[in-house]
């Protein structure tokens, strides 16, 4: 089977990210390409065995993809690597062959002042460009990402006559712009989903200063991918208050007797 090799760009910050991207990668396969299959490969840092050049080594793994990702956020904009290094690399090989780009916004972030602003970016709701995180709904979120990447990964099939031994098409077949994505979580995140099922509810308590204590319920909601804090005041049985009143009673009982002698 022919492969496309994919090379996921990322600041190391957004780790988790990337490896639920991987995934998504993973999940879909190969892409089916006029009646033809193509495998994917995917390529990022962390394939990178102990003792490599590390840096030649993204140099290559960009220099051979097909298709590159670029997870963007705050630390990606502020990697001077990726900035002066790996960006211009993937945007000169954008201009001399069929490489495709693809932006995955993960968070609010200043892309535009860099080249990247020229890339299409995912995901999108009603043509609104969303972050990932600001999603109510992730999972409605890496199903765009999903189909963006199944997308572009089929354009960078058709722009490279040498991998297809046929001229571009230049458009999207339709089975691909109408079909639906079910994301799965790759088996890590669908571990921890399974063990946070199972631990579903979990009460925190801690002491106030004023004697009180707050009991914190954390439920996990993985049908509607979210976490709900509740937090609720317990307020504690205070000998306090009775002792005042016993006190300013004697208080005026003694004074009432002076004023009476």
């Amino acid at each position: 089977m022919k492969e496309i090799n994919i090379f996921i760009s990322y600041s190391k910050d957004d780790y988790d990210y990337m490896q639920i991207i991987d995934g998504l990668c993973r999940q879909m396969e190969y892409i089916d390409y006029d009646d033809e299959k193509f495998g994917i490969r995917i390529y990022s840092d962390q394939y990178i065995v102990a003792g490599e050049a590390w840096k030649q080594k993204i140099l290559d793994y960009i220099d051979d993809a097909d298709l590159v990702l670029f997870v963007l956020s705050k630390k990606f904009n502020s990697s001077d690597f990726i900035q002066t290094v790996e960006i211009p690399r993937v945007m000169n090989r954008r201009a001399e062959t069929a490489i495709g780009v693809l932006g995955i916004y993960l968070e609010e972030c200043n892309y535009r002042e860099y080249e990247l602003r020229k890339t299409q970016l995912t995901p999108q709701y009603k043509g609104r460009l969303i972050p990932l995180i600001s999603w109510e709904n992730k999972i409605e979120g890496l199903d765009a990402i999903q189909k963006s990447i199944e997308m572009c990964s089929y354009l960078s099939i058709d722009r490279n006559p040498a991998l297809t031994g046929k001229p571009p098409k230049g458009e999207l077949p339709r089975d691909i712009l109408m079909k639906n994505y079910s994301y799965k979580a790759p088996e890590p995140v669908q571990q921890l989903k399974e063990w946070a099922t199972q631990k579903a509810v979990e009460e925190i308590k801690f002491p106030t200063p004023a004697g009180n204590s707050i009991a914190r319920q954390v439920t996990i909601d993985n049908e509607n991918n979210r976490i709900i804090v509740e937090d609720t005041v317990e307020v504690a049985d205070n000998p306090l208050p009775w002792m005042i009143i016993i006190l300013v009673g004697i208080i005026i009982a003694i004074i009432l007797y002076i004023s009476l002698k």
